[in-house]
């Protein structure tokens, strides 16, 4: 499923749709507690996130929901993830905290609340990119948050800033990955037997587009099941657009993929790729691209080698990584670019 087609904004709407949502101050009964309904944090076609106060004792969380109506399964992937964190105590998946179902509306899950998304810090400087410092560093935080997905046998399939959301804690900004409704299982090793007496099926295909077009990989766009591997390469895209941003098929129709594709395909080619990368680290992120392009849907990702590149080009551009986030007072980008 596009993740555009998901998350569709409320244009779409109808008063029939908006009489099944929750209003400001409604109580949404979930299995362990009740919740008063606060404000609506983003909205999606399917259904929306929301701040909510825990009855008992006033604490804040976030509500997501689905409406029933479109019968989808997303929210059940969301609770499994969520649920796992929670089991596992995973570092950069928030925590799930309980769910619920208002009969004849809407299924819900309730979460730890965060603060902005990378994409809305981004919009908020004049030149819509961040420094290479806080790029870089952000690359770190966010390839930790997908190979935390990954080790718990996961792909999480729409990789970009969105779905990255930081919260300061203990005086430190974390970064999370949020958004598992286009989850998949994905168990190497169940694969690898599987496939050892027919290899053939290893690329097998798909009929479901899955994804976001800007960030998708070129197996999303071929149809193809995706593995860790894709998840990596939306990263770069989305570290590539943090540092230049924009990506060079950004103005084009967002629902023609071939057309996507091909300009894809086109800038990772070695005549090319120097304007994919402009305020990029040539040399490190071209060696990252390399290293993708030798992956199959087995393969296991070297994420330790993708960090000492990412490392190579905080050291090759002298950057502190104590420093202040550009959208910190402080930096030096806050001083000179935010948008007043």
């Amino acid at each position: 499923m596009s993740s555009e087609n998901r998350d569709s904004l409320e244009s779409e709407d109808s008063d029939s749709v908006s009489n099944l949502l929750p209003k400001v101050n409604n109580l949404v009964n979930g299995e362990k507690n009740a919740y008063v309904v606060g404000r609506l944090i983003s909205r999606g076609k399917f259904g929306g996130v929301y701040e909510v106060l825990r009855r008992k004792d006033g604490k804040k969380f976030a509500l997501k929901l689905e409406l029933l109506i479109y019968k989808n399964n997303c929210i059940h992937v969301e609770y499994k993830l969520l649920k796992l964190s929670l089991k596992n105590d995973l570092k950069r998946v928030p925590k799930l905290v309980d769910r619920g179902n208002i009969a004849g509306h809407f299924k819900f899950v309730v979460m730890d609340l965060l603060d902005q998304n990378l994409s809305e810090l981004r919009h908020q400087f004049v030149e819509l990119r961040f420094s290479t410092s806080t790029a870089l560093r952000l690359a770190l935080e966010t390839l930790e948050c997908i190979e935390e997905i990954h080790q718990n046998n996961f792909i999480h399939r729409d990789i970009k800033p969105s779905n990255f959301v930081i919260k300061k804690q203990n005086n430190k900004v974390c970064v999370y990955i949020i958004d598992f409704g286009l989850c998949k299982s994905y168990n190497r090793e169940k694969f690898i037997q599987e496939y050892s007496n027919d290899p053939q099926k290893v690329d097998r295909k798909t009929t479901h587009f899955n994804g976001t077009i800007r960030y998708a990989s070129l197996a999303a766009h071929n149809f193809q099941d995706q593995s860790p591997k894709d998840d990596i390469e939306s990263w770069m895209y989305m570290i590539i657009e943090m540092m230049n941003g924009s990506l060079p098929w950004e103005m084009c129709n967002q629902n023609d993929k071939q057309h996507v594709l091909e300009l894809k395909q086109k800038y990772r080619q070695q005549d090319h790729i120097g304007e994919l990368l402009t305020n990029c680290p040539k040399i490190e992120f071209f060696r990252i691209f390399d290293y993708l392009s030798k992956l199959n849907f087995l393969s296991q990702i070297d994420y330790s080698y993708i960090r000492s590149l990412l490392h190579l080009a905080i050291k090759n551009n002298n950057i502190n990584i104590e420093e202040p986030y550009d959208w910190e007072e402080g930096s030096e980008s806050w001083k000179a670019s935010y948008k007043t």
